[in-house]
């Protein structure tokens, strides 16, 4: 089970960080970041995509031995994996690829604060409060372990009946 953590939960961060990155360099953290909270809503399909291979991998070494507890755990370990190297991914991309993305994502939330007539002051605050390096990285560890849970539960749920 180690090693089927280790290598889906690291596939799992790693196409995260190359999603962020190819939604940098297509311009949806910059020139289209109007679309960027409906483009990154995709990027959930990794985790769930990688979590249902992670437990299929697990279920055909052991089709007989796989029930809910197992899956349950699997996916835990494939989720806690995600997060530390998600954890790292998210450093590497915010310090080095898109230093400008919390900048970026503050001005965007005050022009559209002020599009809407609302108080920028307030908006600004706001978004400095979510859009910042510790928001991102314990929502990073957050997200993949909490969604990681549930995922993995649902999915050991109904594939322990399954056949391979």
């Amino acid at each position: 089970m180690a090693k089927t953590a280790l290598k889906w939960g690291f596939l799992t961060a790693l196409l995260t960080f190359l999603w962020i990155s190819l939604e940098y360099v297509v311009g949806i953290q910059t020139d289209y970041i109007a679309f960027h909270p409906v483009i990154t809503l995709l990027a959930l399909l990794i985790p769930l995509i990688c979590l249902y291979y992670g437990l299929r991998e697990e279920k055909l070494k052991a089709p007989r031995d796989f029930n809910f507890s197992k899956g349950l755990i699997t996916g835990l370990c494939i989720s806690g994996v995600a997060a530390v190297f998600g954890v790292v991914g998210q450093w590497v991309f915010h310090t080095w690829v898109n230093p400008d993305f919390f900048s970026n994502m503050i001005t965007y939330a005050e022009s559209r604060a002020l599009a809407q007539g609302v108080d920028v002051l307030v908006a600004r605050r706001e978004a400095e409060a979510y859009f910042s390096m510790e928001s991102y990285l314990l929502q990073s560890i957050g997200g993949a372990l909490l969604g990681g849970a549930v995922v993995s539960a649902i999915l050991s749920f109904f594939m322990r009946y399954r056949h391979p």
